[in-house]
């Protein structure tokens, strides 16, 4: 149950009409600095942190790397670690949310490796040794539904390769019983499509040639997707999940002696290409990620005959953006973590923020505001501590309020965002005060911060 304050946030935004629909193109446009030049890194999206992870990758012929960078939205910063993985390139990674971490498996640095790496945003730790044979070009996704790491295939060295599915528990790696008739052995692409809870593989190369085919997999077999088009057969390519569009999209790869440059995306069973003025050169082995907070596909280097250090990202001209803006407060659950429960806050669609680490059953106040500098002539951040809640900030003016009641942990409100021009790059702050009894006087503490921007979809 919701009960919204007379002075409601859907007053203020819904009192204006619907407006004509809004047309806007994506496209690609380079971006500066970054890691130095290199092939077959492992990228991945940690949408926890918001923040993307690239880790090693070729530098040109036996300059194999061990580096790690992360880029935080506005530029990107090597992290220095006591720790890592062996220098490589060409193996598997994705996010496990579960866990919060970076999976990393195998690879080629002139041998094949099998050891499987987690990075939790400060350290590297190995998780695991043995499993899947000792390979390159395989490819991993997190089914978060099922809370298992899913990894498909790849080469031992030459022509030879592997047609074999694996799952991964946290801790420990199961071979999968697969009936006859799934896809042929091979090195290729997955993504865990987490709107219709399946894994996604699309194309690759088997010991001759290229694929165009599209299979899922639900934890027991290999289904074939049968589409009415397709991207062109290709292996190499970047793939990835895009969470706040809901849709894998491809990029890149190569097949014989083309490196393709161009975009494609998978909506339930319908590929599509995307269309750009602005293009990256062709290239296959690039770090390729979805970044589901500023509402960005991201490409970092790869390879069209050498190893590149270009940056890319495909946006929309007035995209959106959901990002912490603030720290919250531990309750007895944590800090109450505030986030998109689905996408992100375009105009002409319903957004849903939601906040976890609500005592349930229990009560937690939304708050909207437009100003994180002032509300009623007091400076923000406010200290808390004199109202029975010490080490707790307000972050933004309280223009609106939502009571929610919830019997989960999680508390989730929709509003409705007209498709109205004017709202384009106007931006917005939430916080959520959380009714935590005992945890201290008050008997509430406070969510991080978010800023949003409204965008075009």
């Amino acid at each position: 149950m919701t009960t919204v304050l007379p002075r409601g946030v859907c007053n203020a935004i819904l009192l204006f009409s619907p407006l004509a629909a809004l047309v806007a193109q994506s496209d690609w446009a380079q971006v500066a600095g970054g890691p130095s030049q290199r092939s077959g890194p492992y990228m991945v999206f940690d949408y926890l942190r918001e923040r993307a992870v690239l880790f090693g990758g070729n530098g040109g012929g036996t300059a194999y790397l061990s580096d790690t960078w992360e880029h935080d939205g506005s530029g990107w910063s090597l992290r220095t670690t006591a720790v890592a993985p062996t220098a490589r390139t060409n193996g598997a990674a994705t996010f496990d949310a579960i866990r919060g971490r970076l999976l990393v498996f195998g690879g080629f640095n002139g041998a094949y490796f099998n050891d499987t790496w987690a990075w939790d945003g400060a350290t590297w730790t190995q998780v695991a040794a043995g499993g899947p044979s000792s390979r390159s070009g395989a490819a991993m996704a997190h089914d978060r539904g099922r809370d298992r790491v899913v990894l498909f295939g790849g080469s031992p060295g030459g022509t030879s390769r592997f047609g074999d599915t694996w799952e991964f528990d946290g801790s420990s790696w199961m071979q999968m019983p697969v009936p006859v008739g799934g896809p042929s052995a091979r090195t290729t692409e997955l993504a865990y499509d987490e709107a219709r809870g399946r894994v996604v593989m699309f194309g690759g190369a088997p010991s001759s040639g290229t694929l165009a085919d599209t299979w899922t997999w639900d934890g027991v077999a290999w289904s074939q997707l049968v589409t009415s088009m397709a991207p062109p057969a290709r292996w190499r390519h970047g793939m990835d999940y895009d969470r706040a569009r809901q849709r894998i999209v491809v990029f890149g790869g190569s097949a014989g002696t083309t490196n393709h440059s161009d975009t494609w995306e998978l909506t339930g069973s319908t590929w599509a290409q995307v269309v750009t003025a602005n293009v990256p050169t062709g290239r296959y082995l690039p770090g390729f990620a979805c970044d589901s907070s500023r509402d960005t596909t991201m490409v970092f280097g790869g390879n069209n005959g050498a190893s590149l250090a270009d940056g890319w990202e495909l946006a929309m001209p007035q995209r959106a953006s959901y990002r912490r803006a603030g720290a919250g407060c531990a309750g007895s659950l944590g800090v109450p973590r505030l986030r998109s429960a689905v996408g992100l806050p375009w105009v002409g669609t319903t957004f849903s923020p939601e906040v976890t680490g609500v005592p349930a059953p229990g009560l937690a106040w939304f708050v909207f505001g437009f100003d994180a500098t002032i509300w009623n002539g007091l400076p923000l951040p406010l200290d808390l501590a004199g109202f029975g809640m010490p080490g707790c900030s307000l972050r933004t003016d309280a223009f609106a309020t939502v009571l929610l009641v919830t019997a989960s942990n999680t508390a989730t409100w929709s509003f409705p965002i007209p498709n109205a021009p004017w709202l384009l790059g106007v931006s917005f702050y939430n916080q959520a005060l959380v009714i935590d009894p005992g945890v201290n006087a008050a008997g509430a503490v406070v969510s991080d911060a978010m800023r949003g921007t409204f965008g075009s979809l």
